[in-house]
């Protein structure tokens, strides 16, 4: 149903398919009893927010980003992402009532580093994995138009 709600925009958008993929994917995983699974969504909603980003500057900021751009952006370490989300918010999303929003994905996207490059593993609650699914379910809606609620 929700496939088919989005196939206007999946088919008029092709760079929205993965990540609108990717969401369903973590939403499978999510639902599983796998003990881990927090931390396998964890990286997919964040690779898959960090690739949207991307997407969106690449194919809708109606600016062209060579590669030397993008890894400009993308390269820095530690603040790479907050250089992705400032180079987005040139565009769209910059209002003060979404700096909330940015801050939540800062504090996941912190976790996320621990998780890959710090030497203890932090604890990923279900609620979490739930307000960043939607945190991101948000940021596509109004990034591409993207609907992942029907109710």
């Amino acid at each position: 149903k929700i496939r088919s709600i989005n196939e206007d925009i999946l088919d008029s958008k092709p760079w929205t398919r993965g990540l609108f993929d990717s969401i369903l994917a973590a939403n499978m995983i999510i639902n599983k009893s796998y003990e881990q699974k927090n931390r396998i969504a964890l990286v997919i909603l964040d690779s898959t927010l960090e690739i949207g980003l991307k997407e969106y500057l690449v194919f809708q900021s109606g600016k062209t980003y060579k590669e030397t751009k993008l890894q400009d952006i993308f390269d820095t370490i530690n603040s790479g992402r907050r250089n992705v989300i400032k180079a987005v918010r040139e565009y769209t999303l910059k209002e003060t009532k979404y700096d909330k929003l940015w801050n939540k994905v800062e504090f996941y996207y912190r976790k996320r580093c621990d998780l890959i490059h710090s030497s203890s593993t932090p604890t990923i609650l279900d609620p979490e994995i739930d307000e960043y699914k939607k945190v991101i379910q948000t940021i596509f809606s109004s990034l591409f138009g993207l609907v992942f609620d029907v109710s």
